[in-house]
Order: C-alpha cells, then sequence, then structure tokens
C-alpha cells in the first residue's frame, strides 16, 4: 500500500493525531483496495516525526472468518441429532433394565449431556463473535437478574455442600441486554461452583464511579499465575484432567468477556492455588460511558 493513497484514510488521520497524544504506539485497521491493514502509529517528539508501520493481515482476517463460519455451521448441524439422541435417552429411562443397563444408560445420558452444553456455548460464543451483533440495551435491574440466578444455581450448590450467597448494596440501573447479562451471571456462577469443592460461593454487587462491580468469589482450587493472562482464550482450561470430570467446555470464559466488553465493560480476575478465586466485571451505569480507572 503505497503511503500518499493511504494519507487521505480519515482512519489514518485520527490514529495519527492519537498517537501524538499518546505516550506509546497505537494501533487500528486499515481497508484499501480490497486488502487489509494493521498500523502501527508512533509519534516521535524528539525528531518531532511519526513512526507508521503496516502488516498486510488479510490472509490472517479470512482465515479466521473462515475459522468462525465453520464453528457457527457446525454447532447449528450437530443441534438436530443431539436433539434426536437426548429424545431417545429419556425414552430409554422409562424401561425396565438391567442395572448394568442403567449404568451405560448414565454414561450416555452424561456425555449427552456434556455434548449439548459445548454445541450450546459454541453457538453462543459464535454469536457474541458475529461481526455487527445487535444488543437490545435498555435500563436494567442487575440485582434482579443475578438473584435469579444465584436462586436457580442453590440447589445444585447445595447438592456439592456449598453455600451460596448474595450480597447486594442499592445500585444505579445499568445500560444492557437483560438476555446476555443473565448468560454473564450464568457463565461465571457455575464456572464458580463446578471448581469449588468446600466452602462457598459468594456474589457481590457494589455501585462504583460510573458504573457497578459484579463479583464472584469462591473458595475453590484457585488459578496459578502463569495461566491468568489466557484464562478468557476459546477453549482454553487450567486443568484438562478436571475439567473433562466436571463437563466444562473451556468457553464460558470467553463468553463473559464478550459480553463484558460488548456493553462497554472491563473484566477482572484475582486467583492463587488454594485461595480460590474472584472474577469483578466493571459495566457502565445507565447514561455513563467512562471506565473506571
Amino acid at each position: 500500500m503505497q503511503f500518499w493513497p493511504a494519507e487521505r484514510l480519515p482512519e489514518l488521520h485520527e490514529l495519527v493525531n492519537l498517537a501524538r497524544q499518546s505516550s506509546g504506539p497505537v494501533e487500528c485497521q486499515l481497508e484499501k483496495g480490497g486488502r487489509v491493514f494493521s498500523c502501527l502509529a508512533s509519534w516521535l517528539p524528539g525528531r518531532r516525526h511519526y513512526l507508521l508501520k503496516f502488516n498486510d493481515i488479510t490472509e490472517v482476517r479470512e482465515l479466521n472468518l473462515r475459522k468462525k463460519e465453520f464453528v457457527a455451521n457446525l454447532a447449528h448441524e450437530l443441534k438436530t441429532p443431539l436433539t434426536s439422541i437426548s429424545g431417545f435417552l429419556e425414552t430409554l429411562e422409562e424401561e425396565n433394565l438391567s442395572p448394568e443397563g442403567r449404568g451405560y444408560l448414565e454414561i450416555i445420558k452424561r456425555n449427552t449431556v456434556r455434548l449439548v452444553r459445548l454445541v450450546e456455548d459454541l453457538a453462543r460464543l459464535s454469536e457474541l463473535e458475529e461481526k455487527g451483533l445487535e444488543l437490545e440495551k435498555a435500563p436494567l435491574d442487575l440485582v434482579g437478574v443475578v438473584q435469579a440466578v444465584v436462586e436457580a444455581y442453590r440447589k445444585e450448590a447445595s447438592n456439592k455442600g456449598l453455600s451460596l450467597r448474595l450480597e447486594a448494596e442499592p445500585l444505579p440501573l445499568v445500560e444492557a441486554d437483560a438476555f446476555q447479562m443473565e448468560q454473564l451471571v450464568i457463565n461465571l456462577v457455575d464456572n464458580a461452583i463446578r471448581y469449588t469443592e468446600q466452602g462457598g460461593v459468594v456474589v457481590s454487587l457494589k455501585p462504583a464511579e460510573g458504573g457497578v462491580w459484579l463479583s464472584v468469589t469462591d473458595s475453590g482450587i484457585g488459578i496459578s499465575e502463569e495461566h491468568l493472562p489466557r484464562l478468557f482464550e476459546r477453549f482454553y482450561v487450567v486443568d484438562k484432567s478436571r475439567s473433562r470430570r466436571t463437563g466444562g467446555t473451556g468457553l464460558g470464559l470467553s463468553i463473559v468477556k464478550h459480553i463484558v466488553l460488548a456493553h462497554g465493560g472491563k473484566i477482572e480476575v484475582r486467583s492463587s492455588p488454594g485461595f480460590g478465586s474472584t472474577f469483578s466485571v466493571w459495566l457502565p451505569a445507565a447514561g455513563a460511558h467512562s471506565q473506571p480507572a
């Protein structure tokens, strides 16, 4: 891409202006002549010059799009046979099976449930990653959403001998999609219960400057520091054998991050082995747009 034609792109002018105001390099993507370029801009105050670096990422971007399309199509195609399998399993449960046959049926059912969960998570993540996804945002009482999820998971926590409680302070309304907020809370609470064997889980809601903090704290196994930067990658799991036993898909936290970013929020995690984990989500209040420092 020649520089002078590129210089006339409004996006490049905006990037250069941002670089002048920033203490470090800034980056954006530009489209020109059917190609896509990653542009890195830095302001060199000593020389009073700009340093611009262009990388052609057209093929990489197209490959990522094909991967996303494949995953979305795969999730769609798997739904029908899995629905059929689940239906016949329910029919077999009513049959007078031998103890051995009943054991085999439970194994099939458990793994089918895991597959259904994986397909649902793949479909949800594909929807969130789709370009131009429109959220149905409206002023929302987050306390009501969180309270409903906590009540729904109370029995599951009790079955594991865990406590599950909600601590909520008076909050401003948030500008959010109610369904996506419910999915966010479900994934965080489900994840906390899944990886906790003793103690319990606390969900807290507190007002913050320009928004609210939603935190889910567990007394579970905790996570080593080297794993924290990759926690929100799709299919990334810290303990693969444990994840297989508990039915984790490795997609829940990736879904959470997409929902948070789509709402203009941010997510943080604090954890250490043996001391549990805390996932904290900041969401802007209705009418607020800036993030906390």
